[in-house]
């Protein structure tokens, strides 16, 4: 059981399950920048995505881990999540290259967990 719960918490599941879907996706973009491969960021992807990533080739999971890296904000702040069931919105501050950045997030939840579904961020003028 031990072992169990130790890969658990490696993999990122015990603490997508524990937690809601504002604080899952601060977890989820703080990793973005410091995983070593695009499958540590599996747990935190829905179903469908999870899906698609897996049948990238090693050259295009490296290239796709590069993108979100690029695309991914920092210091993000929630300012409101609002759930209805299975499917939350996450309104987010953050900053992308540096700039200040407003995000709206689409969460689901699958098999007990919260997962991200979509994002979308617009630089502040």
């Amino acid at each position: 059981m031990r072992t169990l719960i130790l890969i658990l918490l490696a993999t990122g599941w015990l603490a997508a399950a524990e937690t809601g879907p504002g604080k899952t996706y601060q977890t989820y973009a703080a990793l973005v920048h410091r995983c070593g491969s695009l499958k540590e960021l599996f747990p935190y992807f829905d179903d469908a995505r999870r899906k698609e990533m897996s049948t990238l080739e090693k050259d295009d999971r490296e290239m796709m881990l590069t993108m979100l890296r690029g695309l991914a904000p920092t210091e993000v702040k929630v300012i409101s999540e609002k759930v209805q069931g299975d499917q939350a919105t996450v309104v987010a501050l953050g900053k992308i290259n540096g700039k200040l950045a407003d995000g709206q997030v689409t969460m689901v939840r699958q098999q007990g967990t919260w997962r991200l579904a979509g994002e979308s961020w617009k630089a502040r003028k």
